[in-house]
C-alpha cells in the first residue's frame, strides 16, 4: 500500500478546490459499467513487466499506433487461456512465445486460447499490436485526453468498473491487484516529447524533429498508475538529497510551475522523517489541463 500512497504526498501544489472537485466526481458520477472480472485473472497468471512501444507521431489526429509486450507466467497448472483488458482499440496481431490456437476480442476483453496449457512458473512473452483512438472516461475526467497541445492519460476512470483505466491505452490486467514494472518507448514529432514513469534511460533522434524517448520504472505498480504525457515540454531538473526532481511544463509556464513548488523539498523531508525513505526513482510532475492524478514518479 505504501507504494501507492507515497506519490500522493506531493500533491500539495494543487488547490484544495481541485481535489474536492475530484471527490465530487467520484461520488456523483453514478455510471454503471460492465464488470471485467478484474481480480480473478491475477490468481492464475502473473504479469511481471509491460513494455509499451507507442508511436505518437499522429497524436494530433487522436490516433495511436502501439504494441505492448507482456512478460508473464502461470501461477498454477492447467491454464488454457488468458483474458486481457483493452478498451475499444483495433488489434492488428498477437505474437506469443507460447503456442496460441486462436483469440477473440469484444472491444473490452481479448480472450487468448493457448494451443497447450501453460506450465507453472515458465516465463513467456506476448506482444499485442494495436491502433486506434483511446477512450476517455464517461465522466470526462479519466482516460486519454487530446487537449492540444497536451496529450496525456489519467489512469482512473471514475465512471468505469473497475476504476482502474490502464486498458484505455494498453492491453493489461486492469485491476488493483496486479503490480508490474514498466518500460516505455514513445515516438513523437513536432517538437513534442513524452514523459512517463520512472527515469529516462535514453532518447534517439530519427531525423528532423522525430525522436524516441525511453523510460524505465523499476518499482512494480498497478495499471492505473502507468502514465504518459506528451507536449512541447521544457524540463526543470534538480536533485534533493541525491533524489532526481523533474518538473515539466511548456516554456511559458515553467516559471509559474517552479514557483508553485517552493515548498517541495521541505515537504519531502518532513514525510521522510515521519514515514521513512522515499522508495521511487524520482520526483516528477507534468503539467496538463486536468490533474491531481498520482501516477508514480510522473504526477
Amino acid at each position: 500500500m505504501k507504494k501507492i500512497i507515497t506519490p500522493l504526498i506531493f500533491l500539495f501544489a494543487f488547490s484544495l478546490s481541485a481535489q474536492y472537485a475530484c471527490q465530487d466526481i467520484k461520488l456523483a458520477s453514478g455510471f454503471n459499467k460492465q464488470s471485467i472480472n478484474n481480480n480473478a485473472k491475477s490468481d492464475s497468471i502473473d504479469i511481471f513487466h509491460y513494455h509499451i512501444n507507442l508511436d505518437a507521431t499522429k497524436i494530433t489526429s487522436q490516433s495511436l499506433i502501439a504494441d505492448t509486450e507482456l512478460k508473464f507466467a502461470s501461477k498454477i497448472a492447467g491454464v488454457s487461456f488468458m483474458e486481457i483488458d483493452l478498451l475499444k482499440l483495433n488489434i492488428d496481431s498477437i505474437y506469443c512465445t507460447w503456442p496460441i490456437s486462436n483469440y477473440n476480442y469484444n472491444d473490452t476483453l481479448i480472450r487468448i486460447n493457448f494451443g497447450n496449457n501453460l506450465t507453472v512458473n515458465d516465463t513467456q512473452y506476448m506482444t499485442i499490436y494495436y491502433h486506434g483512438t483511446p477512450q476517455g472516461d464517461a465522466t470526462g475526467w479519466g482516460g486519454f485526453h487530446f487537449a492540444s497541445p497536451y496529450y496525456y492519460n489519467l489512469g482512473v476512470g471514475f465512471g468505469a468498473d473497475p476504476h482502474t483505466y490502464g486498458r484505455a491505452w494498453f492491453p493489461c490486467f486492469d485491476n488493483f491487484v496486479e503490480k508490474s514494472t514498466y518500460s516505455f518507448a514513445v515516438k513523437t514529432e513536432g517538437g513534442r516529447k513524452a514523459y512517463c514513469n520512472g527515469v529516462r534511460t535514453a532518447f534517439t533522434h530519427l531525423g528532423g524533429d522525430t525522436l524516441i524517448n525511453y523510460w524505465y520504472l523499476t518499482e512494480p505498480i498497478p495499471t492505473y498508475l502507468a502514465s504518459v504525457a506528451i507536449s512541447d515540454y521544457e524540463e526543470i531538473n534538480s536533485t534533493h538529497n541525491g533524489m532526481p526532481v523533474m518538473l515539466v511544463a511548456r516554456a511559458g509556464d515553467t516559471t509559474k510551475l517552479k514557483n508553485s513548488f517552493t515548498n517541495m523539498t521541505q515537504t519531502y523531508d518532513a514525510y521522510v522523517s515521519h514515514f521513512g525513505p522515499y522508495m521511487w526513482q524520482k520526483m516528477g510532475y507534468a503539467l496538463t489541463t486536468q490533474g491531481a492524478m498520482e501516477h508514480a514518479t510522473s504526477i
